[in-house]
């Protein structure tokens, strides 16, 4: 047999993550919600609707993309947190 070499691999790439200033930071309003309703959106196989409790007037209506990874009724009462200025 001829000698082998083993194969060269490339080096991985160094992926450089964008950070945020401590005053950018403290800018975004981040608030506690309870899911209150949580339900498939029709035609979409990823996405789930969600009305949470922000403690508002009135329950809020978010779009997620984490239907493969929970079903609805495990979400009902779980606290998550919302950006709220995005």
């Amino acid at each position: 047999m001829e000698n082998e070499t083993p194969e060269e691999k490339p080096e991985p790439k160094k992926v450089e993550k964008q950070q945020i200033t401590i005053g950018k930071f403290m800018n975004v309003d981040l608030r506690v919600a309870i899911i209150r309703l949580a339900e498939p959106v029709e035609g979409a196989d990823k996405l789930l609707r969600l009305e949470v409790d922000l403690g508002e007037e009135e329950p809020r209506q978010i779009v997620a993309g984490i239907a493969k990874a929970y079903r609805p009724e495990d979400l009902l009462g779980r606290r998550i947190i919302v950006v709220d200025n995005l």
